[in-house]
């Protein structure tokens, strides 16, 4: 640890703990905000985590949200992030719970909740 003076531990360790705590309730709370957003009728910002869900990229995130709702991609963006925040999720998705990986229970819980649906039909 001496040698690695740039890495803040103390930081490094609760992030550690928080995701060993959090991780038997992550599925829940992506179940959670998935059904929250759907029922509010939030499409905007399910297409904006689908789209965190299968890119890499948050400017192709960016970029494709300006190609549908112009001039509102940064604050859809934005908003979705806080959530995640909020939430106690990682912004990019990256990381695992139970084994299997953000992106794929975001997913997951798109499909089955019917967002897909809905997103094709539109």
């Amino acid at each position: 640890m001496r040698e690695r003076r740039d890495v803040n531990w103390a930081k490094a360790i609760r992030d550690c703990i928080r995701r060993i705590i959090d991780e038997p309730i992550i599925p829940m709370t992506i179940e959670n905000l998935i059904c929250s957003l759907r029922d509010s009728d939030e499409w905007e910002m399910l297409l904006c985590l689908y789209l965190k869900a299968w890119l890499l990229s948050p400017q192709y995130v960016a970029r494709n949200l300006d190609i549908i709702y112009p001039g509102r991609a940064g604050e859809t963006v934005g908003k979705l992030d806080l959530m995640l925040k909020e939430h106690g999720l990682d912004l990019s998705l990256n990381g695992s719970s139970g084994g299997r990986s953000l992106r794929d229970l975001v997913n997951e819980g798109l499909l089955m909740h019917g967002i897909y649906d809905k997103f094709e039909a539109d």
